[in-house]
């Protein structure tokens, strides 16, 4: 079974969260993940990669009853994550 243990790039977007007074992008939460580590997210398309690996990690915590990391609300056409009631 998949580790249900947080990633790398999860652990850094729950600092960058917990530090944030409000939901963030992820373009922003990019943006400062860079700042503290910026060896985490490489490529030509590091928001688009956290997207997809949140959208796997997400579902499949969804899909064996684990509390989700982060709860996503949309608003003005953006998506905004912001930390799940996690301990």
């Amino acid at each position: 079974m998949k580790s249900l243990l947080r990633s790398k790039c999860e652990e850094a977007m729950v600092d960058v969260l917990h530090r944030a007074k409000n939901p963030l992008t992820l373009g922003e939460i990019v943006v400062l993940i860079h700042k503290t580590a910026p060896s985490l997210l490489t490529g030509a398309s590091p928001t688009k990669s956290l997207y997809s690996m949140l959208l796997r990690r997400e579902g499949f915590r969804a899909k064996h009853g684990v509390a989700l990391l982060f709860t996503v609300s949309k608003e003005r056409g953006s998506l905004l994550y912001s930390l799940a009631n996690i301990k």
